[in-house]
């Protein structure tokens, strides 16, 4: 569906039937209503998805839900390292920091996971398996660090995300210059029992999955510009402009809040009335 016929679907159901060529809402609160029902839409079936799914076990196919719920926005990227940043023995107490996004040129809206694989210096045609890479909380990363169990090692390493605003004027900084965006420190450990692997192995490449935003849509062909369509998959249009309409409704009644609030106070009102003893059988 073209965002041309999600203004026809909406002013369809959110107008008076009959009324949809009618132009009793602005092309513009349309698309902005859209957009915003477009990112609650993504969020619920996110949140949905999450609750329901482990790292630890397969995920099942037949879950229709977790394959194409959002299969359009769905993106995967590898960037490689190459042995330029050192082998491994050079991350044995300092991260090797990796620039996921800078400038936000990938419009990512969730990272969802992160691997590594790793390259031998003897033979560079020879590369490892891929090994995720655990997500943490900066706020536990030293306990992380000293544990003896979670500790990171090569198989195992630790990573955690923040933002940058600008990132330092260092001409040995390759992405000096780039802004802000998203940094990731990944801790690869001491690998004490792989010593000899670990001086002899380098990263090959980091590899990420994410959730990209969802794409603003546009109504524009009224005043000669070029329409932006939604690209939500199929399934999710038709929920999407219920509760855009849903919204639409709420905006033209009072806010959600106020409803609640006046239902509150109703509620309450009607408690005191039954309460009085003028409401009470009185027998002579």
């Amino acid at each position: 569906m073209n965002i041309a016929e999600m203004h026809v679907w909406f002013r369809q159901y959110a107008q008076q039937m009959g009324m949809q060529n009618v132009r009793a809402i602005l092309p513009e609160q349309i698309d902005n209503l859209i957009n915003t029902a477009t990112l609650d839409t993504v969020d619920e079936v996110i949140n949905r998805n999450v609750g329901t799914t482990n790292d630890r076990v397969i995920t099942d196919n037949a879950k229709l839900a977790s394959i194409n719920a959002l299969r359009k926005l769905y993106r995967v990227k590898t960037k490689t390292v190459g042995s330029s940043a050192g082998n491994l023995g050079a991350f044995k107490h300092e991260p090797y920091q990796l620039i996921v996004d800078p400038n936000n040129e990938f419009n990512i809206y969730y990272y969802v996971d992160f691997s590594v694989r790793y390259i031998s210096t003897s033979d560079s045609s020879k590369k490892s398996r891929w090994f995720p890479i655990r997500i943490i909380d900066d706020s536990y990363l030293a306990d992380v660090l000293n544990d003896w169990v979670l500790a990171p090692r090569m198989r195992t390493p630790v990573m955690v995300i923040y933002n940058q605003d600008d990132f330092p004027d260092d001409p040995d900084n390759s992405d000096a210059g780039h802004g802000d965006g998203t940094v990731c420190d990944i801790y690869f450990g001491e690998n004490e029992f792989d010593s000899d692997i670990a001086t002899k192995s380098y990263i090959h490449e980091i590899r990420f999955s994410y959730i990209a935003r969802p794409a603003k849509v546009a109504y524009l062909t009224d005043i000669g510009g070029t329409n932006v369509n939604s690209d939500l998959p199929e399934q999710l249009q038709i929920p999407m402009l219920k509760h855009a309409v849903d919204l639409y409704r709420i905006s033209i009644q009072g806010s959600l809040y106020a409803n609640q609030q006046n239902a509150q106070q109703n509620q309450q009102e009607l408690a005191r009335n039954n309460a009085r003893p003028d409401n009470e059988g009185y027998q002579s």
